[in-house]
Formats: structure tokens, sequence, C-alpha cells
């Protein structure tokens, strides 16, 4: 809709940037495709295979961008729409914007919550900068992370092996119960992970949050913690028998 909205101002680049944007995610949009041909034949393009300046492109990110601070919910909605279209185009600007202290928090909230709906492109430098950003940098990211919680993501075990080390970490609590959350939304493919760190670490599993994530995901955390019991052995298997009554008394209170 934005796209309509910029062609309806006038503002044709800047519309095409977004219609195509919006068709390359979704190609059923007739209505985009028909408005995408019609400004390109305007502006002396072949239809469909107008390819907009790499600097307009840009500058469609950069407006987007600093629209993700502003009071309007609907202009800073629109901000974050344009930057989730954009895809893997989008990454760098968005990390960069989790990374500058300068930028508010509003801002950077938006920028994590794009970068988590762009998913599976972003986990790399996300992974980078939960690992050596600042403070809020680091809770943008994994907050990001948290918005993600499928399982091509699930997949990445350094993601996951950073993840676990926040958790397990002396840092602030907030920033721990962020990278928590996330890791409870990758399922129960972590818990074998986080019982390995726990073993290779000592960790007491009463207490801590890797204990309660793996208590988080229930029946299927004891099947996990049961598995992991006959099969792997040594301190991880005595780490799983051990986090077994934790997980089971809270599934019996969900």
């Amino acid at each position: 809709e934005y796209g309509h909205v910029l062609a309806d101002l006038g503002k044709t680049d800047m519309a095409i940037v977004h219609l195509k944007l919006a068709v390359e995610q979704d190609p059923t949009l007739e209505r985009a495709r028909g408005r995408l041909a019609a400004l390109s034949a305007m502006a002396g393009a072949p239809g469909q295979h107008h390819e907009a300046q790499p600097e307009t492109a840009d500058a469609a990110l950069s407006e987007a961008i600093a629209q993700l601070g502003v009071q309007s919910e609907a202009d800073r909605l629109k901000a974050i729409r344009t930057l989730v279209l954009a895809g893997p185009k989008a990454v760098s600007i968005l990390v960069k914007t989790l990374g500058d202290d300068s930028v508010s928090a509003r801002a950077r909230t938006g920028a994590a919550f794009a970068l988590g709906k762009i998913g599976r492109p972003a986990v790399g430098q996300l992974a980078t900068l939960l690992r050596s950003g600042d403070h809020a940098a680091k809770s943008g990211a994994a907050r990001a992370l948290r918005e993600m919680g499928t399982p091509s993501v699930g997949a990445q075990s350094e993601l996951i092996g950073i993840l676990i080390a926040k958790v397990r970490s002396k840092e602030d609590e907030k920033l721990r119960a962020i990278a928590a959350e996330a890791l409870i939304k990758l399922g129960p493919s972590t818990i074998a992970p986080i019982v390995q760190a726990m073993a290779a670490a000592g960790d007491d599993v009463s207490a801590g949050g890797a204990a309660v994530v793996v208590a988080a995901h229930g029946q299927d955390g004891i099947q996990e913690l049961r598995r992991l019991q006959e099969s792997a052995g040594g301190s991880a298997a005595q780490v799983a028998t051990d986090l077994l009554p934790v997980a089971a008394a809270t599934a019996s209170t969900a």
C-alpha cells in the first residue's frame, strides 16, 4: 500500500522501489504488478524489468530506517514493512541501527522486529552482534532472534551456543531473559546443547536460566531429557537425569 501512496503523491522512483520489493515478496499481487509496469513505462524502462538505481534503493531503506523511531505508529509500521520486504538487502543497515548507541530505543526495537521477520538472512550478523556488541546492541540482537523462532534458525549450532552462553552468563538479567525466550522459541532441539554446556561447566541444575529453558518445553522437554539419559553418557546423562524432576514439576503446573 505504501508504494501506491508514493505513486499517488508523484514520487515515482520511490514508488517503483517499494512496489518492486512487494512484488518480489509476493508475485500474486496483481495490482502492485500492474502499477509497477505502468510506472516503469512512464519512467522509460521496459515494464517489469525496471531496475531502480542503487542510490534510489538505498535512499528508500534510509528513509525507512529514519521512520523507525517516529511517534506515528502507522508510519512506523510502514517503515518496518518496507524493511522486511527488502529482505537481505536491509540486514546490514538494520544491524548497524541496532549497534548505534545514538539511535533511540524505539528505533532499535523496530529494527529488531524487522530483523526478526526477515529471518535466516540476518542470523549471521545478529550472532556477531550478540557476541561482541554493546549491551543495548546485544539486547536488540537477542530480541530479533526471539522474533524468529524458526526451525531453520534452530539448526544454527553456533547461534544456539551463543544464546546458551548469554543465558548462563552474569550479564544483565533482562538480556539473559530475552536470550532464554529466544532459545525456548527455537524448540526442544536446543535441549541437547544446553545439557552438554551445563555438564561441561558443572552447573547447578536447581537454578539458572538454562534449566528454566529446558523446563519450559514441558512434555517435549521431558522426552528429550529421557533420550539424553540413555544416549548422552557421562556427566551429560547425569545432568539430564537431574533436570527431569525440574521439567516434570513445570509440566505438571502448566
